[in-house]
């Protein structure tokens, strides 16, 4: 319903149903981010909390397209933005890494259709059965296993970026909407770090013209 667009029918209506969804009274930004979050840590406990599951689930695995829902939808109850793109106008995302957000996505769409190719039927598990031919559909080459085992090192590769970007980006929405914008304290430790709490981040350097003051997070706790 967030994503809904109008395909036919009455413009009226649909601007209606849109006005509903998008109230903070239909489900306010503190209760949807708090339910977004709960339901990621859940779908990753299925997979082990790890991206490096065997078969794994190219949507739903720790990393997968799903993490990259997750954040679109977040961004786009609580700050409007109904792209990636907007989320990096909205400073969350430097240049770069919403090329890179892109590019991982881009990545999981590509073997994601190659394996619908195989399959002709809707499963996302990327099984040891398909893993070769989907290969094969995406261009990978070489003797014996090498095509199966660079694509795969790829697939992982992407899903731990993701997995990082997805964190530090949830981190930084906390901030902004569980926390309303208040920073805790630093804490520095020297010209490059500084703790927040139980979390480490790297000090945000000014940027010229922009209103970006959001740090990017280390992943490391005190």
């Amino acid at each position: 319903m967030q994503e809904a667009r109008l395909l036919c029918g009455s413009e009226d209506t649909f601007s209606q149903l849109k006005a509903q969804i998008d109230s903070d009274s239909f489900w306010p930004s503190e209760t949807f981010y708090s339910a977004k979050i709960e339901e990621q840590r859940a779908r990753h406990a299925k997979y082990h909390d790890t991206t490096y599951n065997l078969e794994p689930d190219i949507k739903s695995t720790p990393g997968g397209l799903r993490d990259i829902h997750t954040l679109s939808w977040v961004a786009r109850s609580h700050f409007g933005a109904t792209s990636l793109y907007e989320m990096s106008r909205f400073g969350f995302l430097t240049d770069a890494e919403y090329r890179e957000l892109v590019e991982c996505q881009n990545f999981l769409w590509r073997v994601r259709f190659a394996l619908h190719i195989e399959l002709r039927r809707y499963d996302n598990r990327l099984m040891f059965a398909h893993q070769a031919q989907v290969a094969e559909n995406l261009g990978f080459v070489g003797e014996g296993n090498v095509a199966v085992e660079t694509m795969m090192k790829e697939f992982y590769r992407t899903l731990r970026r993701v997995a990082e970007l997805n964190k530090m980006l949830l981190k930084l929405f906390d901030q902004a909407i569980i926390n309303k914008g208040q920073i805790q304290q630093a804490e520095i430790i020297n010209d490059d770090f500084q703790r927040r709490g139980k979390l480490i981040d790297k000090k945000a350097s000014p940027v010229s013209g922009s209103s970006r003051n959001h740090s990017r997070y280390v992943y490391s706790y005190c």
